[in-house]
Formats: C-alpha cells, structure tokens, sequence
C-alpha cells in the first residue's frame, strides 16, 4: 500500500505540472493532497492525515477550483512558447529537476546495497515504537506538543492569518470619503453663503465662452 500510495503521488504530481487544462490541473492536485494523507494515515498519523484531507482538499482545493472556474482562461495563449532553450530559467529548471533525480537515484542505490536492509526492514515493521514511548495516542500527542511547547508560535501564526483577513478585507472595501458622500447632495447652506468674488462666471469674448 505504501508503495502504491507513493507512486500515485509521483505520477499525480507529474501531471498537475504537464496538464494542459487547469481544471484537471487542479483535480489531479487534489488526488496528490489524498494520497498524502492515506501515507499518513498508513504510518499511524491518523490526525493529520484527516487534517490534511479537512485543509488542503476540503478548503484549498476546492478554493483553487472555484478560482480557475471564474477566470477568464480563454484570453490567455498558452500555446506559444515564451520560454526558449537557452532562457536562465529554463536551465535552472533542469538543474533541479537533474539534482531531485540524481538524489532519488542515490536513494535508492544505498537502500539496495544496504547489507542489513533485509534484516531492519522485519524489525522496523515488528516494533510498534509509539506504544514503547508512550501509551497515548497521537491526537493527545500532537496537541501537549503544540500546546506546551509551541503555543507562541500558534499564536503567532493566528495573528498573521487575522492580519491577512482585515488587511484583504481592507483592500476590497469601497472607499469613499466623507467629503465624496456630502458632495453628492445639495448644499443649500453654502449656495446661499457664497459671495461673487469667490464665484464662478462665464464670459461672452468673441462668439466664445470663457471662464
């Protein structure tokens, strides 16, 4: 499972990148979000993997869908390439798609010469080293370190996202000032108390009108 599991987030991954229709796009990230969290719920982590599944496919995938829906994909041409082969960019993307390739490579080379792999792998399965450690499960676990350890920073990371909140809503409020608003009715009171040295008047000057 494990392995079937990791290979689905390979191949989805893969094609999140190399799919040209964003909506597909965006439903092949989804499947990505999935598998990690049935990893993560495979190696014990049973809250986080269900966390992972409530933020990341229930809120931000489906945020990202309705994002894609609503735009306005037809003006774009993506069937040109803007990118050349000799672009700064375009190396650097293959120096670290080589570098993430050569590393998995490595990986899986000294798993395979390892000469005690086929004698940890039946012991790393046998011992169960939460139970060892600790007799409580991973929800108590996860919330005494965060919560006694780690409360600053999840105060912290609460005061940003509420900064973000007022700073967007902020930005998406229509802003018209008092003055704006006043102008929009009649000012009896200033109309009555103008003089005409502070007035406006128009002018006939040769078959024109000047101010």
């Amino acid at each position: 499972m494990f392995i079937t599991f990791s290979i689905t987030i390979i191949i989805s991954s893969f094609f999140v990148i190399s799919v040209y229709n964003t909506v597909h796009s965006a439903f092949f990230l989804i499947l990505s979000f999935f598998n990690g969290s049935c990893l993560l719920i495979l190696s014990g982590s049973d809250f986080l993997g269900f966390l992972f599944i409530i933020i990341y496919v229930g809120a931000i995938s489906v945020l990202f869908l309705f994002v894609i829906i609503i735009l306005n994909l037809n003006q774009f041409d993506f069937s040109q390439k803007h990118i050349k082969l000799d672009s700064p960019s375009y190396l650097f993307y293959i120096f670290l798609f080589s570098c993430g390739f050569l590393s998995f490579v490595y990986i899986i080379f000294i798993m395979l010469t390892w000469p005690a792999y086929d004698q940890a792998i039946p012991t790393l399965y046998l011992l169960n080293y939460i139970q060892i450690i600790d007799s409580v499960n991973n929800v108590n676990t996860f919330s005494q370190i965060l919560y006694s350890y780690y409360f600053f920073y999840l105060l912290l990371s609460g005061v940003i996202l509420l900064t973000a909140m007022v700073g967007s809503v902020y930005l998406t409020l229509n802003k018209v000032s008092f003055f704006q608003k006043v102008s929009k009715f009649q000012q009896v009171h200033n109309q009555i108390s103008r003089i005409s040295s502070a007035s406006i008047s128009i002018i006939r000057y040769k078959n024109h009108y000047d101010l």
